[in-house]
């Protein structure tokens, strides 16, 4: 499509549970998100673009995790120019990128026959809580005079 187009995504981070091979997502443990966002595409090679999404703040992973893109619109794109960015470079590598369709559950990408894995990634830093240490009311006032 000339000049591009707008479609929608929900972006959130999910759970990671024991598959029979491997880690599989778990999308009924949201660990962050999810956030919806309307992504403009500028380029007509929609099968390769990228994007970025801010999570949520207090979004701390600190655990085994998958990012989860869905498609919740396609907007103004022909649907059928809406595709997957694949590595190029290298073989497909099993149990790290996964996907589903409405009404199943997601499947390992490598076992299904695609032939390459998706190039997504998450930048995260966490910090731990501060602890609770309990002191008089007076001392902490004494504090901040």
């Amino acid at each position: 499509m000339p000049g591009g187009c707008t479609f929608t995504v929900e972006v959130s981070i999910i759970g990671a549970t024991p598959g029979p091979a491997c880690l599989e997502p778990d999308p009924s443990v949201v660990l962050c998100g999810p956030q919806t966002y309307n992504y403009f595409a500028t380029s007509i090679s929609f099968q390769s673009f990228t994007a970025s999404f801010p999570l949520p703040d207090r979004c701390c992973i600190n655990g085994p995790a998958f990012l989860s893109v869905k498609l919740v619109d396609s907007g103004t794109c022909d649907r059928t120019e809406l595709g997957i960015g694949f590595e190029a470079a290298q073989d497909c590598i099993s149990c790290r990128s996964f996907i589903a369709f409405p009404f199943s559950p997601p499947r390992e990408m490598c076992a299904d026959g695609w032939p390459g894995n998706l190039r997504q990634w998450v930048d995260a830093d966490c910090c731990a809580p501060v602890p609770t240490v309990p002191d008089t009311w007076g001392r902490v006032k004494g504090l901040y005079r």
